[in-house]
């Protein structure tokens, strides 16, 4: 996540509050703090993930919400492997 990498805690803050508006007002979706930036490992819950990836090789280039996060965790392993296949055979 992005906000993790801001200079302190209002400006973290301001991160949050801004992108659950705008999930609200663009997405209709009315998530909380928690739901969309906290997660528990424990339960194997991570925070709201949206990619790409799981559709690269399509022609339909569009942000989705990762319903699965183990499917994403392998697609993201299998392209590793993949580069470091690639790189280290060259």
């Amino acid at each position: 996540m992005f906000h993790d990498r801001l200079i302190d805690s209002k400006d973290r803050q301001f991160f949050m509050d801004l992108s659950l508006e705008l999930i609200r007002t663009k997405f209709k979706e009315n998530w909380t703090k928690e739901e969309l930036f906290e997660t528990d490992p424990e339960q194997g819950k991570i925070r709201v993930t949206f990619s790409m990836i799981l559709k690269c090789d399509s022609e339909e280039k569009l942000y989705e919400q990762i319903q699965e996060p183990r499917r994403l965790q392998k697609v993201l392993e299998d392209k590793i492997l993949d580069y470091n296949y690639t790189f280290m055979h060259n």
